[in-house]
């Protein structure tokens, strides 16, 4: 199964009667209902996880540009010989690659 290939964005947290549910333009893609262990949540939680799964997508694509931006500045720093910048770069390029690797199932 290729976990890359997520429905494209933008995704929309729709509420109605019976709840929020994540949805497309043009389809459904998932229901919010409640805690891991079918516990209430209250609405404003819910509301807020909502929210969140439906910046998903966004989310995804400006972490891919910012791993990238800090790739791009570690080594233009290590070129003009600046020390410790370098690796804190490297650092939050790492933890981006890492969350961008969970976000794709990897």
């Amino acid at each position: 199964m290729n976990m890359n290939a997520h429905t494209p964005g933008p995704w929309l947290a729709v509420v109605d009667g019976s709840g929020w549910s994540i949805e497309t333009d043009d389809k459904f893609l998932a229901f919010t209902c409640g805690g891991p262990d079918g516990e209430e949540i209250s609405e404003d939680e819910e509301a807020a996880n909502a929210c969140l799964i439906a910046a998903a997508p966004e989310l995804l694509k400006e972490l891919k540009k910012q791993a990238v931006e800090m790739e791009k500045l570690a080594g233009q720093l290590r070129l003009y010989g600046i020390q410790h910048l370098p690796a804190s770069c490297d650092l939050m390029a790492k933890i981006a690659r890492a969350a961008i690797a969970k976000a794709e199932g990897a």
